[in-house]
């Protein structure tokens, strides 16, 4: 099993390779926080990461690396929650934002495309009726989702930190 200590090494030894390749960049992809794991910055991660899986462009990663670096939060759990909207996840995401958006912003006209030519013509006409709802309701959605996913995070993680520390000191209680 790997150890935190030779992990640490492991990634000392990944960090000094990294800097010499990626030169001015290394710096700032290297710092401290996007690596720690604690419970701070893992749930600041998987927040960050979860309101990106809402952004309707295929940018996610892409905003997701800057935007952890600024945040200081953990780069690979933001990464890891970022998939939460995958090729398969998409498509029932995003439209549950659409009805949130539609919603909110009180537009319900008819979005359906009458002639099935499947054209760049009507996939604009489509766009123009749907885009600020589905933008709004992703906003909202994309914030909600985050915010819970933190606090959630947050909360179990001291639940488990807790009841690790009262086991231990009944395995220690029982030991003397």
């Amino acid at each position: 099993m790997l150890s935190p200590n030779r992990l640490r090494l492991y990634l000392r030894e990944f960090e000094v390779l990294a800097k010499k390749k990626f030169g001015w960049l290394g710096k700032w992809f290297f710092l401290q926080p996007i690596w720690v794991l604690n419970r701070k910055h893992v749930a600041g991660g998987l927040g960050l990461g979860v309101t990106l899986a809402f952004v309707p462009l295929p940018i996610q990663m892409l905003l997701c690396v800057p935007l952890s670096i600024i945040l200081r939060v953990n780069l690979p759990a933001a990464l890891g929650a970022v998939w939460l909207s995958n090729p398969l996840t998409a498509a029932p995401i995003f439209f549950f934002a659409l009805r949130v958006g539609q919603w909110v912003t009180n537009r319900t006209e008819s979005w359906k495309i009458i002639t099935a030519s499947n054209s760049i013509t009507d996939l604009a006409n489509l766009m123009e009726n749907i885009w600020i709802p589905l933008f709004t309701g992703c906003a909202i959605c994309g914030s909600a989702a985050g915010i819970s996913t933190y606090l959630l995070v947050n909360y179990f993680w001291r639940v488990q930190v807790t009841y690790s520390r009262k086991r231990k000191k009944e395995q220690q209680g029982f030991k003397s």
